[in-house]
C-alpha cells in the first residue's frame, strides 16, 4: 500500500472484520454475493426507463457496439450492475479515474462467471457536482516537476453544475498546451488527433469524458450514467422527496453512524452541520438546501423559506432543479439500479462507511464493495534507474529525503577512505625506512629524499581531494536522479495515480499500452501494484 492510507482504509483492505458492520459484503465473500443477487432479483427497478436514458448518453458518447449491447441486458429481469463513479475530469482526469473504470469492468466480467448471471459495468459520472476546480485541469510530468494544463471559459458561472458546461474554443488552446508539455513521439500526433475528435467546441464536458474513454478502449462494455438525463431525474425524485419528508431521521442516522466511527478510532469523511439537508437546489447555481427555523421548513440561498410539502411538490414538478449530496447520491444510484457492487477508492470508502444506516433506512440493499485497483506505472527508463541505484520504492514514497540519504551513503565505497589513509601512512613509513639507508650511503641525497616524500604526500592528498570532489559530483547527480524518479512515481509527494493524466503515457507508449491495461487489468487486489509497460 502507498504511504498515507488512513486507518479506516487500511482496515477495510487488511482487517475487514473491524469495519464490516459499516459496509455490505466484501467482494470475495461469494456466498454473501449470491444471497445479495437473489435479494436484488426480487426487487423492482425501472429497467426500461434506465435503459432509455443510458441509450441517449451512449449515442452522444459514440459508444461501441459492445457497450450498447449492455442496454438490452439491463432491460432483462435478473441482470445486475456494478458501479464505479467519479466527476467528469478533463481528458478523463487523474489516472485513478481510469483505474476505477477498468476495475469495475473487470469485476463485472468476473461476477458474471462466478454467479452465472449477467452483470453490467456502469460508471456514474457525477455531472451534477459543481466543484469545477476539481475537474478543470490535469497534471503531466515536465522538467523537475508536474506541469498543469487547465481549461477555463468566461461563460462558466461560479457554482454551475458540470452537466451544464459546454466546451468553447478555449479547448483547442488547452489541447495545444498539452501537446507542448509532452515530448515528441511517433504516437503523439494520433493521440492529439483523438483528443480533438472528443473535446471540441460545442461538446458537453461530461460527454467528452465518455467519448474519450470509448476511443481509448474501443472494446469496452462500460455504460456511463449521467444523472442529468430527465428520465433519471424523474426516477430519482421519490428518493429526494422521501429525504425531505424524513429529513430529521436521516440526519440522526448520519450523526449516529459518524459518532460510532469516531468512537472506534476512525475518521469522519463527511461533515454535516445540523442545518444541512442531503439535497441541493440547482437552478442556475447549485446551492445547498438548509433546514429552516426548527418548524419543518427549508431554505436555500436566494430563496424564501418553503414547507416540506412545497419542496416535495417542486421536486415532482421540476426534478431537474434538485440533486442529492454526497451522502444521498449513492442511495439514489442503488435505489434506481439493481446494484450488486461498487468499486471504492480510499475517500469513497470513508464516506460509504457513513452510509450503511441510510441504505437500511431506505430499504436499499447495501452493495458489495471492492477496492479500486491501485497502480504506479513504472516506465522502462525509470525502472532501469531504480534498479541501477538500488532505490526502495516504498521508502521513496514514505520518506524521499531519507531514501536519498540512504542511497547516497550506499553509493560510496565504505573502505576506500580507510584504504587511502592506510596507503598514505605506508608511504610515510617507507620513506622513514629509506631515509637512514640513503643517508648512510650518501648524505648529499637527504634533500632529494625529503622532496620526494613531500611530493608523494602531496600526490596522495591530491588523489583524496579529487575523489572527494568526484563523490560530491556523483552525489549531486545521484540525488538529482533519485528525485527525478520520485517526481515520476510520487509527484509532489502524492500518489502518481492522483496527479498524472493518462494522456502522458498514451502519447509516449501508444495504444498498445492502453490495450495492455484493458486486457490484463486485475480486480480484487488489496496491494498496490507496480505496472511496468511492455
Amino acid at each position: 500500500m502507498l504511504s498515507g492510507a488512513t486507518r479506516l482504509y487500511s482496515d477495510f483492505l487488511n482487517a475487514h472484520a473491524n469495519v464490516a458492520t459499516y459496509f455490505g459484503p466484501l467482494f470475495d465473500d461469494h456466498p454473501a454475493l449470491a444471497a445479495l443477487a437473489q435479494r436484488l432479483k426480487a426487487g423492482e427497478h425501472p429497467r426500461e426507463q434506465l435503459a432509455q436514458a443510458l441509450s441517449v448518453f451512449a449515442d452522444e458518447a459514440c459508444a461501441p457496439d459492445a457497450a450498447k449491447a449492455q442496454l438490452d441486458i439491463l432491460r432483462r429481469p435478473g441482470s445486475m450492475v456494478v458501479f464505479a463513479g467519479q466527476q467528469a475530469g478533463l481528458f478523463t482526469g487523474p489516472l485513478y479515474a481510469v483505474y476505477k473504470a477498468l476495475t469495475v469492468e473487470r469485476w463485472a466480467a468476473d461476477l458474471s462467471s462466478l454467479l452465472a448471471l449477467p452483470v453490467i459495468p456502469c460508471y456514474w459520472l457525477a455531472s451534477d457536482d459543481h466543484d469545477l476546480a476539481e475537474v478543470d485541469h490535469i497534471g503531466v510530468p515536465g522538467g523537475a516537476g508536474v506541469a498543469t494544463v487547465k481549461y477555463s471559459s468566461p461563460a462558466i458561472r461560479a457554482g454551475e453544475p458540470i452537466e451544464r458546461i459546454v466546451l468553447d474554443s478555449g479547448i483547442d488552446t488547452v489541447i495545444k498546451d498539452l501537446a507542448d508539455c509532452l515530448p515528441r513521439s511517433s504516437f503523439a500526433e494520433g493521440v492529439f488527433g483523438t483528443l480533438k475528435d472528443c473535446y471540441f467546441p460545442g461538446t458537453p464536458f461530461s460527454s467528452a469524458f465518455a467519448r474519450l474513454w470509448y476511443r481509448m478502449f474501443p472494446h469496452s462494455k462500460l455504460l456511463f450514467v449521467s444523472p442529468a438525463h430527465p428520465e433519471l431525474r424523474k426516477a430519482a425524485a421519490p428518493v429526494l422527496q422521501r429525504a425531505v419528508r424524513e429529513d430529521a431521521r436521516l440526519f440522526s442516522i448520519y450523526a449516529e453512524t459518524s459518532a460510532q466511527l469516531e468512537a472506534a478510532g476512525y475518521h469522519r469523511q463527511v461533515h454535516k452541520s445540523s442545518t444541512q439537508t442531503l439535497l441541493f437546489h440547482q437552478r442556475g447555481k447549485r446551492r445547498g438546501i438548509h433546514r429552516g427555523n426548527g418548524n419543518g421548513s427549508f431554505v436555500w440561498e436566494g430563496a424564501e423559506t418553503v414547507t416540506a410539502e412545497w419542496l416535495c411538490e417542486a421536486i415532482c414538478r421540476r426534478p431537474e432543479d434538485f440533486s442529492p449530496n454526497v451522502l444521498l447520491r449513492p442511495i439514489v444510484q442503488n435505489a434506481m439500479f439493481p446494484t450488486l457492487g461498487v468499486v471504492l477508492g480510499p475517500a469513497e470508502t470513508a464516506y460509504y462507511a457513513q452510509l450503511g444506516g441510510l441504505h437500511d433506512h431506505f430499504g436499499v440493499p447495501r452493495p458489495a464493495v471492492m477496492p479500486r485497483t491501485s497502480v504506479t506505472i513504472l516506465e522502462q527508463t525509470v525502472a532501469k534507474r531504480v534498479s541501477r541505484l538500488g532505490i526502495d520504492l516504498a521508502a521513496l514514497s514514505a520518506d524521499p529525503d531519507g531514501e536519498v540519504s540512504r542511497v547516497l551513503q550506499a553509493s560510496f565505497p565504505k573502505d576506500l577512505g580507510i584504504k587511502l589513509e592506510g596507503a598514505a601512512k605506508r608511504v610515510d613509513a617507507a620513506f622513514d625506512e629509506l631515509r637512514a639507508d640513503v643517508h648512510e650511503f650518501d648524505p648529499s641525497l637527504d634533500g632529494a629524499v625529503r622532496l620526494a616524500r613531500k611530493r608523494a604526500g602531496e600526490q596522495m592528498s591530491l588523489i583524496a581531494r579529487k575523489m572527494r570532489a568526484a563523490h560530491r559530483h556523483r552525489e549531486k547527480e545521484t540525488e538529482t536522479q533519485i528525485r527525478s524518479v520520485a517526481q515520476r512515481l510520487f509527484p509532489g509527494g502524492k500518489a502518481q495515480e492522483r496527479t498524472i493524466n493518462i494522456v502522458y503515457y498514451w502519447a509516449r507508449l501508444g495504444s498498445m499500452f492502453l490495450g495492455e491495461l484493458y486486457r490484463h487489468w486485475p480486480a480484487g487486489r488489496r496491494d498496490h501494484l507496480i505496472w511496468e509497460p511492455r
